[in-house]
């Protein structure tokens, strides 16, 4: 590849013009890439750039996180790379209207690959490990609960306690709640057959 060349990464619909050769090897789907850009509409109209503000972008590569002419075309980049990206409306933003982006626009973005750091291969593990942890102790915990507060209800006379006694109850209201509202309801009822009978 030359400074110059234009490939063609969708069909048709994003191009890359390179502006600058990079070196190196080219980031893998998943990969953190860090980007300088410079969004233009067809017509010249600047509508945002990373230049200005003086920070690259960064983002995981391939994962949705940006348009997808983004993907495709810094996919195709080197560190050090500059190239221009033309991007077709359903390669960019579609027939929405985005900011100062006109619904249908053909996008183009001044784009260098500054650098990129390929993904952990243990973050993902670590991060499903945390969540069956989470469940776990969350599911013995109410597993505890239960057998607790059936003992509590046997030992004040509620009767045999089962979850499906709950049901009379909105599902999200928690086990505590379900057996404190019955011994409420007991003791209420007791109450007022006590009131019935020194009445009589």
């Amino acid at each position: 590849m030359a400074v110059g060349d234009v490939l063609e990464l969708a069909g048709s619909r994003v191009t890359k013009k390179i502006t600058r050769i990079g070196g190196g090897t080219m980031p893998p789907t998943g990969s953190t890439v860090r980007v300088h850009y410079t969004g233009k509409l067809v017509d010249g109209t600047v509508f945002d750039t990373s230049r200005k503000r003086g920070t690259p972008i960064a983002f995981a590569l391939g994962q949705g996180q940006v348009i997808a002419g983004w993907d495709r075309g810094v996919a195709s980049m080197s560190v050090g790379e500059q190239a221009i990206l033309t991007i077709a409306p359903e390669f960019g933003y579609g027939n929405s209207a985005t900011g100062p982006i006109p619904a249908d626009s053909t996008l183009v973005f001044e784009v260098e690959l500054v650098d990129w750091k390929a993904a952990s291969v243990w973050k993902p593990l670590i991060t499903r490990f945390l969540v069956c942890l989470a469940a776990v102790v969350f599911a013995l915990f109410n597993i505890s609960q239960f057998r607790v507060l059936s003992e509590w209800a046997r030992l004040i006379d509620l009767g045999p306690v089962s979850r499906a006694s709950a049901r009379g109850c909105d599902s999200d209201v928690s086990p505590v709640c379900t057996y404190l509202l019955r011994a409420v309801r007991s003791d209420a009822s007791c109450a007022r057959g006590s009131r019935r009978a020194r009445d009589q």
